[in-house]
């Protein structure tokens, strides 16, 4: 095919990769439908599949994403796209995973330039699929029905599934049909595949290590969802600039929790200028005020080092504490809301502990009465209450607190229930267990609290571990946060 008779296209015909074979791209549609599609998994039977809802105007990489999500895969291989139905067939275009374009050695488009509507057209149109080289999963994905979207429509859901997937590495459709059969007692060929496999891999292996993936929608459609509503854009801009606390949870996510996360940093528009107006600096400036001017010129503390009673009971009373704890409220020790009060005000540069007093420092003076000053101050500090960064390595209280403040910025309504699936897919376990709303508001309380205290977060109950966002000057405070880290 000369360049002259290419299809028409958003990016023209200026890919090096374009080669002699046929193309079935045609020009996208200018509407964004819902494309119905199914994604069937070759030579398993029944049939391995997926029925899946997704925006007509993806681009294969997002699709790639979406496929590894509801298989439950961790796109540790490389893939690629054929518009021949055999994949390996030489007669028609191949799109490219990024590995293979970084390599050269493979005729094709970039994936990245290929929309999903220039391929499928009308019902019954298919389009090619395989993940792992090696194991050689080939998919067939068929359009089964267009429909109308609407703004609210999810960007790719799925509506259904047949059987479990393939564990990662576990052989190919052969060698999943075996294990599926090693791993359910009520197969007929469960003995006889267990078997075969302590006789081909040795007696020691356990098919367990290779269970088919069980499907759950719910989690499945929980993780889809993060590709957001509406059209794709694609400006050609750079991504921003990653925050230095999220890098290393961005470093350990699977594909596309990272392509999510990355989506969310560009939507909170970190690198646009963020100036507080005064009357919210000067409510959220309250509970620091009112700390500062307690603590006055400064408080004498005990031998152990805390606070005197009379002073950890006033701060208890004055901050509420009493509405949610059982106590007196009147040891430090035995309060750790106020404990955890000041050791926030200390990491955030505005109480020092001095010859047995607590002291307010030169900056707590200086920004005592200037709300704009202390709230830039503070937004500035803000990742210092979870501690010193760490050197090497993975922190989890810096890295719930930079998604806590990302799920503000991007303007979640309840951010633990973002954040909690979100810390669990990049590898965080507590106890073994996978985080959740209440795990991640126990390690990180004094932040959430501190967030309460400021307005930016507004508590439902005392049972209720789920705060919601105030409104706009707390994502506005979320994004100067993760600005600062930049």
């Amino acid at each position: 095919m000369s360049d002259a008779s290419a299809p028409a296209s958003p990016f023209g015909n200026v890919s090096p990769f374009r080669d002699t074979h046929r193309s079935r791209r045609r020009a996208p549609r200018t509407d964004v439908v819902t494309f119905e599609v199914r994604v069937t998994l070759a030579d398993t039977m029944p049939p391995v599949s997926r029925t899946l809802a997704v925006a007509s105007d993806l681009y294969l990489d997002e699709l790639h994403d979406i496929i590894q999500t509801a298989f439950g895969w961790n796109d540790s291989h490389l893939h690629g796209f054929s518009s021949d139905p055999h994949y390996y067939g030489t007669d028609f275009e191949q799109y490219l995973c990024p590995q293979q374009v970084d390599l050269g050695d493979a005729p094709g488009i970039p994936e990245e330039q290929v929309r999903l509507d220039e391929l499928l057209r009308k019902p019954t149109d298919t389009l090619t699929y395989c993940y792992d080289f090696g194991d050689n999963w080939l998919h067939t994905i068929t359009l089964n029905q267009i429909t109308d979207r609407t703004p609210h429509d999810h960007r790719a859901i799925c509506l259904d599934g047949a059987r479990p997937a393939p564990a990662e590495d576990s052989g190919g459709p052969h060698g999943y049909e075996m294990l599926a059969a090693a791993n359910d007692p009520e197969h007929p060929t469960h003995t006889a595949a267990r078997n075969h496999i302590a006789e081909l891999y040795g007696p020691e292996t356990n098919p367990a290590d290779w269970a088919p993936i069980p499907l759950d929608i719910d989690a499945v459609n929980h993780n889809l969802t993060t590709f957001g509503t509406g059209p794709t854009t694609r400006t050609g801009e750079p991504s921003t600039p990653i925050p230095a606390p999220l890098r290393p949870l961005l470093a350990a996510a699977p594909h596309p929790l990272r392509r999510s996360l990355q989506r969310m940093i560009n939507a909170a528009n970190l690198t646009d200028p963020i100036t507080p107006d005064l009357a919210d600096a000067t409510e959220f400036a309250k509970p620091y005020v009112r700390l500062l001017d307690r603590i006055g010129d400064g408080v004498k503390l005990t031998a152990a080092g805390y606070l005197p009673p009379a002073v950890v009971h006033e701060i208890f009373t004055d901050f509420g504490f009493d509405k949610s704890w059982i106590g007196k409220g009147n040891r430090e020790d035995h309060t750790p809301q106020v404990a955890d009060l000041r050791q926030s005000l200390t990491r955030l540069g505005l109480l020092r502990k001095h010859t047995g007093k607590l002291l307010p420092t030169k900056l707590a003076t200086t920004t005592h009465h200037n709300p704009i000053l202390l709230w830039h101050h503070i937004s500035q500090r803000f990742p210092a209450i979870a501690g010193p960064p760490p050197r090497t390595d993975r922190s989890f209280e810096h890295e719930a607190l930079a998604l806590l403040m990302l799920a503000i910025a991007t303007n979640a309504t309840h951010p633990l229930n973002t954040i909690a699936p979100t810390l669990t897919a990049a590898g965080w376990r507590i106890h073994g267990d996978p985080v959740t709303p209440l795990t991640a508001y126990a390690l990180i309380r004094p932040t959430i609290d501190l967030l309460i205290h400021s307005g930016h977060l507004i508590p439902h109950t005392h049972y209720d571990p789920s705060p919601t966002v105030s409104g706009p000057p707390a994502r506005d405070f979320a994004r100067a946060v993760l600005a600062a880290t930049l």
